[in-house]
Order: C-alpha cells, then structure tokens, then sequence
C-alpha cells in the first residue's frame, strides 16, 4: 500500500480531531489535554482519548504528519515525538532534533526549507514545549489552538471541533521568519 499523501494525513488529523474534542467529564492534564470551567460548565479537550475510528486520537499512526508548500516542508507529530519507520527528513542543520542519523526523533515538530539548493532544517517544536488553548474563550467548543516551539520557531494547528462535520485545513501560512500555522 503505498504511502498517504500529506493532504490525506492532515485529512486524517482534522476527521480525528473533530471526533475527540469535547467530552463532558471531569479531569484533566497532560501535554494534550486541557480542561476550561465557562458559564457553570466544564469542558476537556482530550486531543490523544482514542475513538473508534481513530484508535490513536489525532496522533498520526505512521509517527509523523507531513505537509509540502513550495521549497518548504513540516513535519510534525501533536502531542508527542515522531517516529520515523519511513520517509526521515533529511537535511542540513538537525543537530538539535536528533543529529544527522536520527533526524526528526527527538522533536515534535520540524521544517526543511530550501536555501540555495539545500534542505535545511529548523527545529520548530518540541513535545516538551507546547501550549494548548481555546480558539475562542467565549465559545469554547469551538476548538483548541495546539502550539509546538522552540527557542528558534514555532508551529500552530488549530483543531476545530465539530462531531458532524470534518473541516479540512485548507491554509498553511508563515508568519516572520519561523512561525507556521495551519488554519480551516
């Protein structure tokens, strides 16, 4: 079977994410959790609570999301480090992402860019260095902004949650010089 597209893997992440957004619970915590009190109500966002359909939650089962535009390549994993079992990044300067031979492994996020015919490599995530928040404090069901950095960049997904409807991130856009965001 041959490897998915990156668009059928984002595909993946939203359907997910839009299944597992909101529980009526109590609890809370943990790098891909968050739990808000709005109006009297409480509400957990539990990012990586398997489904059914999705036995990993938004977690990629292959270890890693990865997503094209022009010379610019991301690949990232919510919530966790990737795994890589096939297609590793390669590129220069991944020293502090898991060094030449093991790129990609120690980061929950990293972008190659092409820069006078070389990929280079920026470390723009890590699992340890994540923040999840509401995308709209007076509407929390909304959705969750899940942000990834490191000293040097910084990625954002916005997950929105909606249990009849899979919205597609359908924007990829770079705000400065190394700060990404995937909208819907």
């Amino acid at each position: 079977m041959p490897a998915p597209r990156p668009q059928q893997q984002l595909l993946a992440a939203a359907w997910s994410l839009g299944l597992l957004c909101l529980a009526a619970a109590e609890g809370g915590g943990g790098s891909c959790e968050l739990s808000v009190e709005r109006g009297g109500a409480l509400y957990n966002f539990s990012l990586a609570a398997p489904t059914p359909a999705h036995r990993h939650g938004v977690l990629s089962e292959d270890g890693f999301y990865k997503v094209a535009m022009n010379d610019s390549v991301i690949w990232f994993q919510l919530c966790d480090q990737m795994i890589f079992n096939f297609d590793p990044p390669v590129c220069l300067h991944c020293e502090d992402c898991g060094g030449p031979l093991r790129c990609g492994t120690q980061c929950s996020a990293l972008a190659s860019n092409n820069i006078g015919g070389y990929d280079v490599c920026t470390t723009i995530g890590r699992a340890s260095g994540s923040h999840i928040s509401l995308i709209d404090d007076g509407n929390p069901q909304k959705g969750v902004i899940f942000k990834m950095f490191s000293s040097k960049c910084s990625i954002s997904v916005f997950i929105f949650c909606d249990s009849a409807v899979a919205q597609l991130p359908d924007k990829f856009t770079q705000s400065g010089s190394c700060d990404y965001g995937y909208d819907t």
